[in-house]
């Protein structure tokens, strides 16, 4: 992520080029960094969130952060966020079931259209057949 994608400096406009202090007129930039930086903090968590399966967690967070300094990046990973969650089961209303994903011990599961559920990888040891 470049991390400064539109951020100018509020007195002369300048580009942001990540410094706490502007390089044409020496305006301090500490809000604007901390906002840079809060920002991709929150992309972090949602990226965090998404690895560990949780979509919806992870759309509110790069919202926010789109929210505070849209990047490109980060729209594309709004946009990874929002079709995970939609995968899923939805945003409350629509797609079919309403049954979440149950964990077992911080590991998800698989839950198919008849309710049946089994691991999340398509290899399972325990049902291993003999060549």
């Amino acid at each position: 992520m470049n991390g400064n994608g539109g951020l100018r400096c509020p007195v002369c406009q300048v580009r942001f080029r990540g410094a706490w202090e502007c390089s044409r007129c020496g305006a301090d930039l500490t809000a604007l960094m901390l906002l840079a930086a809060h920002a991709y903090n929150l992309r972090q968590a949602a990226q965090q969130s998404l690895s560990s399966g949780d979509s919806h967690t992870a759309l509110a967070s790069v919202q926010a952060a789109q929210g505070l300094h849209s990047t490109a990046e980060g729209n594309l990973l709004q946009l990874v966020c929002a079709a995970a969650a939609d995968a899923l089961g939805g945003r409350g209303q629509g797609s079919g079931s309403k049954q979440r994903h149950p964990r077992a011990n911080g590991l998800s599961t698989y839950v198919g259209p008849d309710g049946e559920q089994g691991p999340r990888n398509s290899f399972d040891n325990s049902q291993s057949s003999s060549c």
